[in-house]
């Protein structure tokens, strides 16, 4: 009996390390996409596991594009790179 709760607990952390793993994950990629800090987001993402995924997730780089002049991703609406000031307006849009 006392073998089974062992392992039963042995399995729980096992589980929760996974979790924590592919949260961490998951964190980083997203960093990655939005030019942000991986380790940064990877660190804060150890403390607060879920949460931050499911939280950060939906805010996703959705209708994002790069900037011409500094590469870096603003909203696809932008008329002005927050980034570096480049004015967009005279710029195509990406095919």
């Amino acid at each position: 009996m006392a073998g089974a709760v062992v392992a039963i607990i042995v399995w729980i952390i096992l589980g929760l390390a996974f979790w924590e793993v592919l949260s961490i994950v998951i964190a980083f990629n997203m960093a990655k996409r939005r030019n942000r800090s991986k380790i940064g987001w990877a660190i804060w993402t150890f403390f607060f596991g879920w949460f931050a995924v499911l939280v950060l997730w939906p805010l996703g780089a959705k209708h994002m594009k790069k900037c011409p002049q500094c590469q870096m991703s603003i909203p696809e609406s932008a008329v002005k790179c927050g980034h570096c000031q480049a004015d967009l307006t005279s710029v195509p849009p990406a095919l």
